[in-house]
């Protein structure tokens, strides 16, 4: 019972976080021991060419520089671990749940809220200004949905396409922070085009077999 509770009030189930921990503080105690042996020898035999004798100082001051030391080595090790072991940040994680979201329920889906939250998800997610989604009418582009601020400048634009069948486009306005696409956000928007472009021709079927 006690393990229990400790685990879970302490979050010990979280591993990630007990490895980043452990390749913190073993170098950092290890650090600072070999810091405090080195510095109490020599302010010792400072201490003792100065005054002949050993004293009680050379402690506090070997102490003193150890609490100096201890947060500049703590943060440097952690920017060390967390460059080397710790999984980078994705903005995208929340675009592509959505992506294995629509795998699982996409005969179900609702259309228009589905190209709705495609949208909101894809525009969040690469910090653009704006985006829009345009389905094939006639062999024209229309436009069907827009978010945040678009005025028609696409900075980055894939086609909602099916079986080589294409449907419409989705795209996105400039980023916020000035960056440019690349080609793996490219490949990223592409699969959840593809998705849509799924889920828009299920839909058209099922209304066919309504009428």
């Amino acid at each position: 019972i006690a393990v229990g509770v400790a685990i879970l009030k302490y979050r010990l189930y979280d591993i990630d976080l007990l490895i980043n921990r452990t390749l913190v503080y073993i170098p950092l105690t290890a650090l600072l021991a070999g810091i405090f042996s080195a510095s109490i020898t020599i302010t010792q035999k400072i201490f003792v060419a100065l005054t002949g004798a050993t004293s009680d100082a050379a402690t506090v001051l070997t102490t003193l520089i150890v609490v100096a030391t201890f947060e500049p080595l703590k943060a440097a090790l952690q920017n060390f671990v967390d460059k080397r072991f710790k999984e980078a940040p994705d903005p995208t994680r929340k675009l592509k749940t959505l992506g294995d979201q629509m795998r699982a329920v996409l005969q179900v889906m609702d259309v228009d809220q589905m190209t709705r939250r495609v949208l909101d998800e894809a525009v969040a997610a690469f910090g653009a200004h704006g985006g829009a989604i345009y389905l094939d009418a006639n062999g024209s582009d229309k436009l069907i949905r827009t978010i945040g601020e678009w005025n028609g400048d696409a900075q980055l634009s894939v086609p909602l396409q099916n079986n080589g069948a294409r449907l419409g486009m989705l795209t996105l306005a400039a980023r916020r922070n000035g960056a440019e696409y690349t080609a793996q956000d490219r490949e990223t928007l592409q699969q959840i085009a593809d998705l849509t472009a799924q889920a828009i021709v299920l839909d058209e079927r099922a209304k066919g077999m309504t009428r």
